[in-house]
């Protein structure tokens, strides 16, 4: 079997994101349609440079598969791919369902970034999800409880830095995915924490540590919350109003999310009027 320039491109884009579905492979602009997505991943699977498991699912029906490198192939690859082996991780899918669906939630994301940049013409963004370097820059902040401070460390599902082709000027914003897997009563005062945790973090400046990263010295900072429940989301805009400075936290509900609406005035934004859109970054200067 001949590897081309589009199993390449596959490779790079399981490096960049981790496991991905053969619909996220379609929406990447990597395959037509699913199918040849599917059938190709089983050739790439039977040489031996991909994996795949069972998307994990409710319901009559053909099963979804999540593909993945094979690491047993992982130094061919890097090579392929002219890549280090300290620069990128190979990732498997974790066993726990609930974590490989917010990983595949998260890439979703990120995919809808991507395109709705790609199909402006005018945005372009630097996306890093979590998994794959975030931790390693994102720094620990100081929190105070009844008997001094106590460190911790704030890991977010993602960062973004969105910036218009034209001019100079980038926007930094961090992004969460609330899948409402957990009941808001048992898991509340998680959210608060992370939350808080976020607040904490523009108080302190840390936002700063990304200067480097992006040659940009950014004034602040903003924090998306994709909620896939119209419930989850006002529980969450309430907490938002309770605690929060306005305007730090955009809350939108996941299925009204697509490249072609994401960057248009669908967000709630607590302690402002109507709905927002992201892209206005020539007014806010961030």
């Amino acid at each position: 079997m001949r590897l081309t320039e589009r199993d390449l491109t596959v490779f790079k884009e399981f490096l960049n994101l981790g496991p991905l579905t053969a619909k996220q492979l379609v929406a990447l602009d990597i395959f037509p349609n699913e199918k040849k997505a599917r059938d190709r991943a089983k050739l790439l699977h039977q040489q031996g440079y991909v994996d795949y498991c069972p998307k994990p699912y409710f319901g009559p029906g053909r099963p979804e598969y999540v593909y993945f490198l094979n690491q047993r192939k992982a130094n061919e690859i890097l090579l392929l791919l002219d890549c280090s082996r300290e620069d990128i991780c190979i990732m498997k899918p974790s066993a726990y369902a609930p974590l490989l669906l917010h990983h595949l939630a998260i890439n979703d994301f990120v995919i809808c970034i991507r395109q709705a940049c790609k199909h402006s013409g005018v945005y372009e963004a630097s996306i890093i999800p979590e998994y794959k370097q975030l931790s390693s820059k994102v720094s620990k902040l100081k929190k105070s409880t009844a008997q001094g401070f106590i460190t911790t460390e704030l890991i977010p599902d993602g960062l973004i830095c969105l910036s218009r082709k034209k001019d100079t000027t980038k926007s930094l914003l961090f992004f969460e995915i609330y899948r409402a897997t957990q009941t808001l009563e048992g898991g509340e005062r998680s959210i608060r924490h992370k939350l808080e945790g976020y607040i904490a973090y523009r108080k302190q400046g840390l936002y700063s540590n990304f200067s480097d990263l992006f040659s940009h010295s950014f004034k602040g900072f903003r924090v998306l919350l994709v909620v896939y429940s119209a419930s989850y989301l006002e529980k969450l805009k309430n907490i938002c109003n309770e605690i929060a400075p306005a305007g730090l936290f955009w809350l939108a509900l996941n299925e009204g999310i697509t490249p072609a609406t994401v960057f248009k005035p669908i967000w709630h934004v607590p302690g402002e009027e109507g709905l927002k859109a992201i892209v206005n970054l020539k007014e806010r200067g961030e």
